[in-house]
């Protein structure tokens, strides 16, 4: 099967059209035989056109001409008669080798003193493979198996090793002669034999002188090992050219010894000029070596200062991200005022103080805002008690400022031209310390419950950038203290869970001690 796809592949490539192809299990199995006899006729129709078939044709007239490629059978002619093997780029190709093995493999011929080109042929087979072959030349080369080989030798790989083995089965045997055929079409052999001409001896001419056309393109391959075929009269010339080349050669070595002991005679004389020079020489360096080492000294240094002054810069820009990650804007509720209820106020934080106003409009406007709290040692927490806080008590904070640190920021009078109704400002030089202490607590809710994280975080961190660690445990200790006072003074006082005024007032009562 494999054998006929093979077929199909060369139909396809001598022309023969895919409408008269025809599938492997048509003839294998005998399913369409019809459709194999129409290929046949394709074939024998696309073989008529061929210039180099010289079979028997179906259909075609007795009397077509034959063009006689004598160019391309050396064999069969005198040495006298082709010029044209004895050429130059045989010994081109030696001069440019030039070894004893491409001289072996590119000029050791086979002795065909005296024989045909049959037998020369055959003698040239059994060189190459190093064994005997039958004779005549079918009982030789009908099986295709020596051929294959002789082609591996030109050209390793060209042909599967499959084909290289001996079969007595005819069908594989053809499979070889086709494998050897293809092989020579790749290698750009012009001659060629149809298959039936070597096994079943029909025109064993046509073999022969495609054998000879052979040995010129095994002579070019660098992977045959010889011997070659061809006359005497081609070795000699050869060897006549190869060694005109090889004394060339020598000339050319000969010359070039002289041209190298003249070099060595001026490069002597040039040291001998120059060896008063080269204490000077050395002067030169040494002082450029100093200037050198200076100037990379100066570099060093420019380069170290330069370093140091993008760190600087480097941490300075990190500085800054710094700062403007943790200066925000926003809404939250502020609860204040005498009824103690929440409002919303438009709250900018930076440069570690909280301003709030009454809309964002003011605030881009320049007003003063209603209040400004001073964040150095501040504690922010969530509220112990959350249940007092109402819709808020999810995302509401408290804030207790350091008295000392809000007492110490003022804002200029001139600049706080209102105050809202009920709202807690900045502490005025008349308050008393009791008064600051009561004014430095609020409670804040943001709008949502990462909102509240987001401020509970940026608080936090201007409370300890502007501020002491120790005064920092001050406040906190202090707002723990007083927590716990509130939790148990509210666990002295009576509940009244049937009464809701007591209730209100209870809660009243404890919400009294935290103001904004």
């Amino acid at each position: 099967m494999e054998n006929l796809s093979l077929y199909q592949g060369a139909c396809h490539q001598l022309g023969v059209s895919k409408a008269s192809a025809f599938d492997t299990e048509d003839l294998y199995e005998g399913k369409n035989l019809p459709l194999v006899a129409r290929n046949i006729l394709a074939l024998a129709k696309a073989a008529h056109d061929l210039k180099d078939y010289r079979g028997p044709q179906m259909g075609a007239t007795k009397g077509k001409a034959w063009e006689a490629k004598t160019d391309a059978a050396p064999g069969l002619f005198s040495a006298e008669s082709s010029p044209s093997l004895v050429s130059s780029q045989s010994s081109m190709a030696l001069l440019a080798t030039g070894g004893d093995e491409d001289w072996q493999r590119l000029y050791s011929f086979v002795d065909t003193t005296g024989l045909g080109d049959e037998e020369a042929a055959l003698k040239w087979i059994e060189a190459a493979l190093g064994r005997g072959l039958p004779r005549p030349l079918h009982a030789a080369l009908h099986s295709g198996a020596a051929l294959c080989q002789l082609l591996s030798l030109i050209e390793p790989g060209i042909v599967p090793a499959a084909q290289c083995k001996e079969s007595g089965k005819p069908f594989e045997q053809m499979a070889c002669i086709d494998a050897y055929l293809k092989g020579c079409g790749k290698l750009g052999v012009k001659l060629n034999f149809m298959t039936v001409d070597l096994h079943e001896s029909r025109d064993l001419k046509a073999v022969i002188r495609q054998i000879w056309a052979l040995a010129p393109v095994a002579r070019k391959a660098t992977a045959f090992p010889g011997p070659q075929l061809g006359s005497e009269k081609m070795q000699a010339e050869a060897k006549e050219k190869w060694e005109a080349a090889k004394a060339a050669a020598d000339k050319r070595v000969e010359q070039e010894e002289r041209r190298i002991r003249k070099m060595e005679r001026e490069r002597r004389r040039i040291e001998k000029d120059l060896r008063n020079e080269e204490i000077e020489a050395e002067r030169q360096l040494l002082r450029h070596l100093r200037e050198e080492q200076a100037a990379r000294r100066e570099q060093r240094a420019k380069t170290v200062a330069e370093a140091k002054e993008a760190r600087i810069r480097e941490r300075q820009h990190q500085e800054w991200l710094l700062l403007q990650r943790h200066t925000m804007r926003g809404w939250m509720y502020k609860r204040g005022g005498a009824a103690k209820a929440w409002r919303k106020r438009w709250f900018i934080l930076e440069d570690g103080v909280l301003h709030y106003y009454a809309n964002v409009r003011d605030a881009d406007k320049g007003v003063a805002p209603l209040g400004s709290l001073a964040l150095m040692n501040c504690s922010v927490r969530r509220p112990t008690d959350l249940k007092s806080k109402g819709k808020y008590q999810s995302t509401c904070l408290r804030l207790d400022l350091d008295p000392q640190a809000q007492a110490n920021y003022r804002e200029p009078a001139s600049q706080r031209t209102e105050v809202e109704e009920g709202e807690e400002g900045n502490a005025t030089p008349r308050e008393t310390t009791a008064q600051l202490k009561e004014k430095s607590k609020y409670l804040l809710a943001a709008e949502s419950v990462q909102g509240m994280s987001d401020w509970i975080a940026a608080l936090d961190f201007w409370s300890a950038r502007k501020g002491t660690t120790e005064r920092r445990s001050v406040i906190a200790m202090t707002v723990t203290a007083e927590e716990q006072r509130a939790l148990l003074e509210e666990a002295k006082e009576p509940r009244l869970p049937d009464d809701p005024d007591a209730t209100v007032l209870a809660d009243t009562a404890q919400m009294g001690t935290l103001q904004e």
